[in-house]
C-alpha cells in the first residue's frame, strides 16, 4: 500500500514494478485466451463447452480486477487520468448470475 510518506523514488521503484506485473500479467492472460480458443473450437458436450465458457469469462473478469487494482496503484500515485466510458451494466449483471448461480444452487438458494 503506498502511504503519504514514500519518498519519489521509492514509489517510482513501486510503479515500475508493477508495470512489469501487468504487462507479464496481461501476456499471460492473452496465452491462456488463446489456449481455450483452441479448445472451444474442438469437439466438446453441451456442459464441456459451457464450462469452457464459464472458465473464458471468469478468466476475463479476473483479468479486468487485476488490471483495475494495478490501475489503482498509478491513480493513487497521480500517474493515470480516468475518463467516463459508458458501461453495459445489463450484460456485466448477467455475468455475475451466471457465474454465481452454480455456487447458489450448490447452497441450495433459489433463483
Amino acid at each position: 500500500m503506498i502511504s503519504g510518506d514514500v519518498s519519489h523514488g521509492s514509489l517510482e521503484v513501486y510503479l515500475d514494478i508493477t508495470a512489469l506485473l501487468q504487462s507479464a500479467f496481461n501476456r499471460f492472460f492473452m496465452f491462456g485466451l488463446a489456449l481455450s480458443g483452441l479448445v472451444q473450437d474442438s469437439d466438446l458436450t453441451a456442459k464441456q463447452r459451457d464450462c469452457s465458457e464459464t472458465l473464458v469469462s471468469s478468466s476475463m473478469a479476473l483479468f479486468e480486477m487485476i488490471n483495475v487494482i494495478l490501475d489503482f496503484t498509478k491513480t493513487r500515485a497521480g500517474k493515470i487520468t480516468l475518463r467516463p466510458a459508458p458501461t453495459e451494466s445489463d450484460a456485466l449483471l448477467g455475468d455475475v448470475v451466471a457465474l454465481l448461480a452454480p455456487v447458489a444452487e450448490a447452497r441450495g438458494s433459489r433463483s
